[in-house]
């Protein structure tokens, strides 16, 4: 076993297996590739990266397969397992999920890559059952629930890691969570431990709010979404180059060879960010707004505003979906939902709205001409 030193686990245990995985082309990328996008603009600590991320997910797993002793009842499963949450984000574009909208889900990315390159040599040389980690990184085996559910290995890592270098604080009880965790068709907690599930779905909640959601990370992450689509239309670059690129090979490619992509980039990347022009709260109207209708208005206010393409941006922060109805608890009484239990769940799904905003972004000297032709915009969209 490989120990390494972690700031949130204390120590990650590598078998052989992962330590040569870890040591493939295809998992050092992920150094380069920054867990929290843009957040770093905001919070200047918060530069940690989906490799140190990816350790921390495959220690968590590992930790519940020996809770569990899932060994002992599927030693296959118990060894695919971890390797399945060390290789989860694997298929991540630059920037993480800011390109995702631009490349597809990473998910489908990883599963492709489980047969190539030196990842594929290593999980065949050390006999690995690739159908096995296939299915788990699909959501087809029950075990698939500790890597990827309303509360799974991913989520408690990322959360205290990004709570960790944002300087938010957590009371999440790691110890606590593991050791309420079954394995039984499915991943299912002990109702004993419930505060422990509380604590994590309240650090959840406010770490959208200021950190995830916040109008600067929200700005930046648009402007750089934006800066990739000039660039794919400059021809700097294709969605198929993007793919293998990492935080660095994009900035570059933007910079060096881009037009009004390289414009925003160096915008960004000497954080002279766009302001807040027009601002508002939840509108049930205003939730039903899809990507191709953002992008129609925008280009709406762009024109009546007298602007340029990438001079306006349109934005909807809100949180994702937190499907805690999926979350099965063991009673003395049986199997009940987690909303059944914890009145305070139910408050946290509802309290999210108060967090929904709609932003518009331009450059400060154009925020007059673009707030009132925002104003008029949604009022016509909501209206008509």
């Amino acid at each position: 076993m490989k120990r390494i030193r972690c700031p949130i686990h204390n120590h990650i245990l590598l078998d052989e297996r992962a330590e040569e995985l870890v040591d493939a082309p295809e998992f050092q990328r992920l150094r380069r590739v920054h867990q929290l996008g843009m957040t770093n603009l905001v919070y200047p600590g918060a530069n940690h990266t989906r490799f140190e991320h990816s350790l921390g997910v495959y220690e968590l797993a590992r930790r519940v397969v020996e809770h569990t002793e899932m060994d002992r009842t599927n030693g296959e499963l118990a060894g695919a397992l971890p390797i399945a949450a060390l290789l989860h984000d694997l298929g991540h574009g630059p920037f993480s999920h800011i390109s995702e909208r631009l490349i597809g889900p990473h998910e489908g990315l990883v599963l492709k890559m489980l047969r190539s390159g030196r990842i594929g040599e290593v999980l065949s040389e050390k006999g690995v059952d690739v159908d096995l980690i296939q299915r788990i990184l699909s959501d087809e085996d029950p075990a698939s629930e500790i890597v990827s559910s309303a509360i799974d290995v991913d989520k408690i890592d990322y959360l205290l890691r990004d709570a960790h270098y944002t300087g938010v604080s957590s009371s999440v009880d790691l110890g606590r969570l593991i050791n309420i965790m079954i394995f039984d068709e499915g991943l299912k907690f002990r109702e004993r431990g419930m505060s422990a599930i509380e604590s994590l779905l309240v650090t959840r909640f406010l770490m959208f709010p200021m950190v995830y959601l916040h109008h600067a990370t929200r700005c930046a992450e648009e402007m750089l979404l934006r800066a990739m689509e000039f660039g794919i239309s400059e021809s700097v670059m294709t969605v198929e180059q993007m793919t293998l690129m990492d935080d660095m090979e994009l900035v570059i490619r933007l910079w060096d060879d881009g037009d009004v992509s390289a414009e925003i980039a160096r915008r960004l990347f000497e954080r002279r960010l766009y302001k807040v022009a027009f601002e508002e709260r939840f509108d049930p109207a205003l939730a039903a707004l899809d990507d191709v209708v953002i992008r129609k208005i925008e280009t709406e206010i762009t024109s009546d505003a007298g602007l340029n393409a990438g001079d306006v941006i349109v934005d909807i922060s809100r949180f994702p979906e937190s499907n805690l109805d999926g979350i099965r608890m063991v009673t003395e009484e049986g199997e009940r939902r987690l909303e059944e239990l914890s009145s305070l769940s139910g408050y946290l799904a509802s309290a999210e709205r108060d967090y929904w905003r709609l932003y518009v972004f331009t450059d400060r000297q154009n925020s007059e001409a673009v707030e009132k032709a925002s104003g008029g915009s949604f009022e016509a969209f909501k209206t008509g």
